[in-house]
């Protein structure tokens, strides 16, 4: 059978099935493997529609890009992090699959959230934050681009000039990689893969890169940096179906799998056992008359099955979180947990 000429970092295994999302995991033991790129530029087409611009979560999130801006030129340590976290919130539904399956989960959302609130703390700290952003030179090699707005989104001339451009992002890239591979907030990243292998950092910041661009020059994008992956022929494997413990969808199982991820919902499931694992702690569970709620630290999962269950899932999540809080802490406070 033709399979992507991908291995899993953790137990060695190919991927054997389709992957129906941006992220791609293991088919063995749930580890995340990579980043679908197509999947990935399929989902920013959609995201950037000129239809979408009248959402009020699309102007909010334009919003806040333009406030992180302003907050970089004043150097205002503070107002960067609210804007990047703000963003962060809000891409989690702009952008359902930019986060893998994983992200229509409260829990790795929180866990996601707390997890950026320090790497930003700590790019501060070690004076990393503001040098991220694009210098002279990349202004320079910005200017006389040229394109046009095809459905919302920048279709440039793919010549020598903007491959430049993009080899210089792509290289800005790569060298904040290499200073954050050293952060200690990256052992709070809720995909753990990531702190074994940092070309997962990678490949997930050039989708969200290419986000910007029309398909027809991120298709370019792909093919000049090779990001596709390559296909193998391995023996023929055996799946079977089973159904996601937690909303019942329909999963692909090939034989002697250990743990599958439900790409429906996140959850991550144990074939043999039929129980689910903890986002946020790790524990195993069996879900008990419909109830997923992890015996250790409380956490709740969710059946989600399109993006109306993700936003009441979210509602539920806040209402909860409400009740807990007292009346006069801050607004930022009960948004971000802090």
């Amino acid at each position: 059978m033709l399979v992507r000429k991908l291995k899993c970092s953790t137990c060695g295994s190919n991927k054997v099935t389709e992957s129906r999302s941006m992220y791609i995991y293991c088919d063995y033991c749930a580890t995340w493997m990579g980043i679908d790129m197509k999947n990935a530029m399929i989902e920013a087409t959609d995201a950037f529609s000129v239809s979408n611009y009248q959402d009020r979560s699309q102007q909010e999130y334009l919003a806040a890009a333009m406030q992180l801006g302003e907050a970089a030129k004043a150097k205002d340590k503070e107002k960067s992090i609210e804007a990047n976290l703000r963003m962060l919130q809000l891409e989690f539904d702009l952008y359902p699959h930019r986060y893998g399956p994983k992200g229509k989960q409260q829990v790795f959302r929180k866990k996601y959230l707390d997890y950026r609130r320090q790497n930003l703390i700590e790019m501060f700290e070690k004076g990393d934050y503001f040098s991220s952003f694009a210098n002279s030179e990349g202004i320079a090699l910005s200017q006389g681009l040229h394109f046009t707005m095809v459905d919302g989104k920048m279709n440039y001339n793919f010549d020598d000039r903007f491959i430049a451009y993009i080899e210089y992002s792509e290289q800005t890239i790569r060298n904040a990689i290499e200073k954050s591979k050293f952060y200690n907030s990256l052992q709070l990243h809720p995909e753990g893969s990531v702190v074994q292998n940092t070309g997962l950092m990678y490949s997930n910041a050039m989708a969200n890169m290419m986000s910007i661009y029309h398909e027809e020059t991120a298709k370019k994008i792909i093919s000049h940096f090779k990001l596709d992956y390559d296909y193998i022929e391995i023996d023929p494997v055996n799946i079977s179906k089973m159904e996601c413990c937690v909303c019942q969808s329909e999963i692909n199982v090939p034989e002697n799998s250990n743990t599958v991820i439900c790409e429906t919902c996140g959850n991550s499931n144990n074939v043999k056992e039929k129980t689910i694992n903890c986002i946020n702690c790790g524990t195993r569970f069996a879900v008990s008359n419909g109830k997923a709620q992890c015996p250790s630290c409380g956490s709740v999962f969710y059946s989600i099955q399109n993006m109306n269950d993700v936003v009441s899932a979210q509602i539920t999540s806040q209402e909860n979180a409400q009740v807990k809080t007292k009346k006069n802490s801050s607004f930022f406070k009960r948004l971000f947990g802090g």
